[in-house]
């Protein structure tokens, strides 16, 4: 297996070490969710099940034919810059997306970045009949296209970046010129992104005298009213949509109710200050968020359960195998749930929004939470396991320490393992490091006190660290990229290093345009990525950019000739043509659709359990998605991999608990042509 697709495989194994519980079980679902996150932020969907951060593990969940609301939100220093046009299927414009998942598997991407490396390029039309566009940024790859009708008129860009704007009128139509950042009356203009930059494009002809809808939508107690008046809109109804005069300007305020706090805006607004003045050039929408205090709104409180028991309150009655484990509660309502053990088992304890061993636990729902609850020793079943693992991770720069050990990161990130006996109690201390700001507990812990884990099962604690020293990053090559025939397509692999783990999306050009885009996500060190297919002939060029986990970014380019170019230089000469041999029969005609077949599944023993690869062929570039079920349940799902055709060599997965695994893959050619695969590895106890 090459090296770039082992790191990234290495880099989820930590939470399959730590053998999670699961999620609770629902009815059968055929539609997998895919969220993937560059940047310092997270993205999570409304009813819970999915909570991404960049090479985090729960990022990934099955549903039905049904509606998911997904939503991004920077962490503290970072902002969200949209949805990723390259590699979300879906998503686009505001943080907020709704996606419908009756189309079968989906795929979205969240981008955020340092604050401080980015600023904020706001375009305005006025009058009717034209658009103003741009190049696509450096960051998402999303372009303004801002029209009289709607579009994106709002992007961030990469500070100290040149963004060209274009201004195209429509037939009927006269570009008047540019006001703000830009000026005079030639078509294009080039703005240099030192800070936040508003431009506005005129247009006249093209229509008079129409209106554009604008429409607000509330979360929490409180109201938005407009100026002119219209709009007075809640989280129970309201006027929340109204027509105004095109090109008109109207300000929209928010007003808590008693008790609330305003958290801020997104669509057509950003920011947190109350009011906000949107121009009427397109049809707008714009959403308002407050938390906390009273005045008839809902929020969700969702329930997962591990083990034999059940859990009940506040309409929720739910259990491993089903049940009503979603209910919306009313803002501020005091919601008690109670922890029922089935027969021979024993309540183990809370985690989330619940913490503790008591078998009841009191919510306040001042926003939207969720819990679980564990049960463990049901009768019949297995004897519960004398260890249990913890895994810690750090974000950022920071040092998270107990009476097992400690986990520092210089950074960079780290991710540190401790098995401890089951039942043993652990307090967790957090220290900044230098210049850096401890931003809070996720995973088993939460707030931003010390933290006291039981583990009472697997558990993963998540330390989020911001600011601090951290060093520039350096992105090197490390040489041209390696060109191997096979058969009539070529085989290439780059090489380069990183001084800092994150995310990079590799392209591949020909003739200026792109023919592939990978995503991969490395460690720091030497990377060697590949070998991966390419069927065209030609001079090419391999652009790598790379986004740290500060949201740092650096380009890589290569320029290399695969196969045959005329007036190359550089990268890897062509091969010498062989002297023509002696005709030989066609081979047999390729069967038809995916091919895959399965070898064996190599099992090496280790101290604490084994080493698994998985060995299979395909007849064609195949995309897997690989699960791992132990004992029935979900341990690890999500991880994505591209192959070349030939034969796949996939691991080594370092397991180390005994049990029965089921490793199932699922194979998706270019053609959307699908093949599955699965083997069963039982390791013994050690």
């Amino acid at each position: 297996m090459h090296g770039a697709l082992r790191i990234a495989l290495l880099a989820a194994i930590a939470a399959f070490v730590a053998l999670p519980g699961g999620a609770s079980a629902r009815a059968r679902q055929n539609n997998e969710l895919t969220v993937e996150v560059t940047g310092s932020g997270v993205a999570t969907t409304t009813d819970g099940f999915i909570n991404c951060r960049a090479g985090g593990s729960n990022c990934t969940h099955t549903y039905g034919d049904e509606f998911v609301t997904l939503n991004a939100a920077p962490d503290n220093g970072s902002v969200f810059v949209g949805w990723d046009k390259d590699e979300s299927d879906n998503c686009s414009g505001g943080s907020s997306c709704q996606v419908d998942m009756s189309g079968g598997d989906d795929t979205e991407q969240a981008d955020f970045a340092a604050s401080t490396a980015v600023a904020l390029l706001s375009v305005h039309v006025t009058g009717t009949g034209g658009a103003v566009t741009s190049d696509p940024d450096a960051i998402s790859s999303n372009t303004i296209n801002c029209t009289a009708t709607g579009g994106l008129c709002t992007q961030y860009e990469q500070k100290n970046d040149s963004i060209t704007l274009i201004a195209t009128a429509q037939t009927g139509s006269t570009f008047q010129g540019w006001t703000g950042a830009c000026s005079g009356k030639t078509t294009t203009c080039t703005v240099q992104m030192t800070a936040a930059t508003t431009v506005t494009a005129t247009f006249a002809g093209g229509g008079t005298g129409s209106t554009f809808p604008l429409s607000v939508l509330v979360t929490g107690n409180g109201t938005v009213t407009s100026n002119p008046t219209g709009i007075s809109c809640s989280a129970n109804g309201g006027t929340c949509s109204q027509s105004f005069t095109a090109n008109s300007i109207v300000t929209l305020t928010a007003a808590p109710a008693s008790g609330a706090t305003f958290q801020g805006w997104s669509g057509a607004c950003l920011g947190t200050t109350t009011t906000c003045a949107v121009p009427m050039n397109a049809a707008k929408s714009a959403n308002a968020t407050f938390s906390g205090g009273t005045g008839g709104s809902t929020f969700p409180l969702t329930v997962a359960v591990t083990g034999n028991g059940t859990v009940s309150g506040g309409g929720i009655s739910c259990s491993a195998s089903g049940g009503t484990c979603t209910q919306n509660e009313a803002a501020s309502s005091s919601v008690t749930l109670t922890a029922t053990a089935g027969s021979g088992a024993t309540f183990k304890g809370w985690s989330g929004s619940c913490s503790g061993t008591s078998t009841t636990c009191t919510l306040q729902m001042t926003t939207a939470k969720s819990v679980e609850a564990t049960f463990s020793g049901s009768a019949g079943g297995p004897p519960p396991s004398a260890t249990q693992t913890l895994t810690i991770v750090i974000d950022g720069h920071g040092t998270v320490a107990d009476t097992a050990g400690s986990c520092t990161s210089n950074g960079v990130g780290a991710s540190c393992t401790q098995v401890v006996p089951t039942g043993t109690a652990l307090t967790l201390t957090q220290t900044s490091g230098t210049g850096a700001q401890f931003g809070g507990w996720s995973g088993a812990c939460s707030g931003k006190a010390s933290c006291r884990v039981t583990l009472s099962s697997a558990r993963t604690v998540t330390a989020n660290f911001t600011g601090g020293a951290t060093s520039t990053l350096k992105l090197t090559s490390l040489g041209q990229p390696i060109v191997q025939p096979l058969g009539s397509d070529f085989l290439v692999t780059v090489r380069f290093s990183t001084s800092r783990r994150g995310t990079g999306r590799l392209r591949v050009l020909q003739q200026k345009r792109a023919i592939a885009t990978i995503t991969l996500n490395v460690h720091a060190g030497k990377v060697r990525f590949g070998p991966f297919l390419v069927k065209k002939q030609g001079q090419t060029q391999l652009v790598l950019t790379f986004t740290d986990v500060t949201g740092q970014r650096k380009t890589l380019q290569w320029s290399t000739c695969i196969g045959s170019c005329s007036g190359s230089t550089g990268g890897t000469p062509p091969p010498k043509k062989p002297k023509p041999p002696p005709k030989k029969p066609k081979p047999p005609a390729k069967p038809a659709g995916l091919q895959m077949t399965r070898g064996p599944a190599t099992s090496t023993p280790t101290k604490t359990g084994a080493s698994v690869t998985l060995h299979f062929t395909t007849n064609e570039q195949v995309t897997v998605l690989v699960a791992v079920l132990r004992n029935g349940k979900v341990v690890l799902k999500g991880l994505k991999f591209s192959f070349p055709a030939g034969p796949v060599a996939l691991g080594p997965f370092a397991i180390n608990a005994e049990g029965t695994y089921d490793f199932r893959l699922l194979g998706t050619d270019a053609k959307g042509r699908h093949a599955r695969l699965a083997w069963r590895v039982v390791v013994p106890k050690r």
